[in-house]
Parts: structure tokens; C-alpha cells; sequence
């Protein structure tokens, strides 16, 4: 067991690894998995695409599309989306057709 201990580092990082001694990993990248950003949230698994504006748009219409919606029939907040505009009541067990992302 020669192998100093700079050895075994290097070998660990592999060619990725930076020459200077303070390298530290982003504080984006956490384990092995990418942070949700702040203002655009779930979208963020655009990247730097679309735009920041779109990416928050998009992030608001999903939490909306996400949420229990209450039902029209029951009045009873159990209206879950099951694909563009069918909705479906848990509690009455009725079918609906409305709004494409949420029910106003």
C-alpha cells in the first residue's frame, strides 16, 4: 500500500478532476443529482431553455394542474386531472369534461 493519498484522489475524480488543491463540487450539483432551481421550480428540468418568464409560467400552470380541484357535482374537493380536460371526482366517481390545466 504505496500509493500516497494524492494518488488515490486522482484516481478517484478521474480526468475531471481540477489541478488545484481547494476544489470543492458546485452547489448545484448535490450528490449526484441536479437542485430544483427557486423561481422556476419543477421546470427547471428545461435547463436554459425556453426562457426564465416561460419557465415560470410553465411552474404556475402545473401547480395549479397538481391540486385537487373541487368537484361540481359533490362540491367536495376530490377533482383529479387524468389527461387534457377529463377530470374525475374521487368521491362521487363522476367523469367530467372542462378546462384543459384547471377548473375555474
Amino acid at each position: 500500500m504505496g500509493l500516497s493519498a494524492s494518488l488515490v484522489q486522482a484516481s478517484c475524480f478521474g480526468s475531471m478532476r481540477p489541478k488545484f488543491k481547494s476544489w470543492q463540487p458546485h452547489s448545484w450539483f448535490i450528490q449526484g443529482k441536479m437542485v430544483k432551481t427557486r423561481k422556476v421550480k419543477a421546470s427547471g428540468r428545461f435547463g436554459s431553455k425556453y426562457g426564465k418568464n416561460v419557465r415560470e409560467r410553465i411552474s404556475k400552470i402545473e401547480a395549479k394542474q397538481k391540486i385537487k380541484q373541487t368537484c361540481p357535482f359533490c362540491k367536495k374537493k376530490s377533482l383529479k386531472r387524468l389527461s387534457k380536460g377529463i377530470w374525475l371526482c374521487k368521491k362521487c366517481g363522476k367523469k367530467t369534461a372542462s378546462h384543459a390545466y384547471y377548473i375555474e
